[in-house]
């Protein structure tokens, strides 16, 4: 009977059941979480949270996630493939052409691995640019270096009325990749 006051509690004072509760009302309250829906409005819930950030590459391997394992598999690779060819080698020279995708205009081009979260996130899965070259293209002087943001993934916290509440957890991206001058070292 105890147990169960404080799993009603956990309901509506979150930090009081991370507190507070003994393991057996934690595990309970864990249990619930699993049995309850996300809302319906998940993907504007993440959109919201990153009113500044063009949020489509990552609703794209979210609904793949959400339909199965399979085809989140079959959308990452098709990610990696579309967004960079498969080509993950430094090229000699960069393209000039206006058309084609800024990484592969960039005097240090990149190309995208997929980096998977926890369970419990949304998205559960995220781009993260990489790299090609460890000098910029025609050039030995300066490096390349990721161009590192945050975003705000979903975190479940607990189960309201049927549904998962999320909490936003900003996590480390990297969008792309810059040319900058190597750090010069003064003696």
């Amino acid at each position: 009977m105890r147990v169960l006051v404080l799993t009603v509690m956990c309901m509506y004072v979150s930090t009081f059941c991370v507190h507070d509760v003994t393991s057996v009302g934690v595990r309970r309250q864990a249990r619930a979480l699993h049995e309850c829906s996300p809302p319906e409005n998940l993907e504007e819930l993440f959109t919201l949270q990153n009113i500044n950030i063009n949020t489509s590459m990552f609703l794209r391997l979210a609904r793949a996630g959400e339909r199965s394992p399979v085809s989140l598999d079959v959308s990452i690779r098709e990610l990696e493939k579309t967004l960079s060819h498969n080509n993950r080698t430094c090229p000699t020279t960069v393209s000039d052409n206006p058309e084609d995708p800024l990484w592969a205009r960039s005097l240090c081009p990149w190309y995208y691995n997929v980096t998977e979260l926890a369970a419990g996130h949304y998205p559960r899965v995220i781009p993260q640019a990489v790299c090609k070259c460890e000098n910029c293209v025609e050039s030995t002087l300066n490096q390349c270096q990721p161009i590192t943001t945050q975003i705000r993934v979903l975190e479940e916290s607990m189960c309201v009325d049927g549904f998962i509440v999320y909490q936003p957890k900003l996590v480390n991206h990297y969008a792309g990749c810059t040319c900058v001058r190597r750090p010069v070292r003064r003696s």
